[in-house]
């Protein structure tokens, strides 16, 4: 199947600097859910603690350190293991989703609105129940994702 041929050139610079941004996120998060799949129970909340004493020591009103240190407080005995597969999920699908719509498989920009779209629901859905701050920033990203990506196949459809 030939590639589609190229959008507006600010759509395919903005479209291909978030696609690269995505595989990066994707590829951060397989390893991390990896890496917190392996690590003993309630490794989150050391792994904060651990990163984040020397500020609060420094100055106690830090709002990012404290603010993390009360999300890891917060977690319940079971958070490695859902953040492990939510990691290893995510990570998985954003690194095919990015490698299919990146060498322009026809089917992919569908799949990956579909799929990114997934991820908003999910992330809503579990900030609504945890109020989990962390979860805004990723869905923002798929967001925007999901806008160019709608862009460069508007775009892209007519030329085929």
């Amino acid at each position: 199947m030939p590639p589609l041929p190229k959008a507006s050139p600010v759509v395919e610079w903005a479209y291909r600097l978030f696609l690269f941004g995505q595989g990066l996120l994707g590829t951060f998060q397989f390893i991390g859910g990896v890496a917190l799949a392996l690590a003993p129970a309630g490794s989150i909340p050391k792994l904060v603690d651990w990163l984040v004493r020397n500020e609060l020591a420094e100055d106690p009103t830090d709002p990012i350190s404290s603010t993390l240190f009360e999300w890891a407080a917060a977690l319940g005995p079971g958070a490695d293991g859902v953040y492990a597969i939510y990691l290893l999920g995510h990570g998985i699908l954003n690194i095919f989703v990015v490698t299919t719509l990146f060498f322009r498989v026809k089917w992919a920009y569908h799949f990956a609105m579909t799929v990114l779209w997934g991820f908003v629901a999910f992330q809503l859905v579990e900030f609504a129940i945890q109020r989990d701050l962390l979860l805004l920033p990723l869905t923002i990203i798929d967001l925007v994702v999901i806008a160019l990506v709608w862009l460069e196949r508007r775009q892209t459809r007519g030329q085929e």
